[in-house]
């Protein structure tokens, strides 16, 4: 029952439990360079400067302040295990101006940048 009807029992014995919880849980460190290869682009490309701020910003983060950036766009603080299965958006909405913050779309892993 539970995680054991999930998981043989036997393919516990090789793993720690720090294993287990990163296959099941995900690692607790964003790589940006990652995050950036599954990242897709709406009204504007990676070579815009909105873009270009945006990840100079994410990589002078602590991985800390990455994860709440990871959790406000998705609505987990941690990568998945699998990140090919995986798609961050980032979108330009040219209707808000500067004043706005961005606006995420959890279910979606998606952000609106201003």
């Amino acid at each position: 029952e539970g995680f054991l009807g999930l998981v043989p029992a036997m393919g516990l014995i090789f793993l720690d439990w720090k294993e287990v919880e990163a296959l099941v849980c995900g690692t607790p460190a964003i790589d940006v360079d990652l995050l950036k290869q599954i990242t897709s682009y709406q009204n504007f490309d990676e070579s815009h400067e909105v873009a270009v701020r945006f990840w100079k910003v994410m990589k002078d983060m602590t991985n800390e302040e990455r994860s709440m950036v990871v959790a406000f766009a998705w609505g987990r603080k941690r990568m998945p295990p699998q990140v090919s299965a995986v798609q961050f958006r980032l979108s330009l909405d040219t209707g808000l101006d500067t004043s706005h913050m961005p606006r995420s779309h959890t279910c979606f892993f998606a952000l609106d940048l201003p």
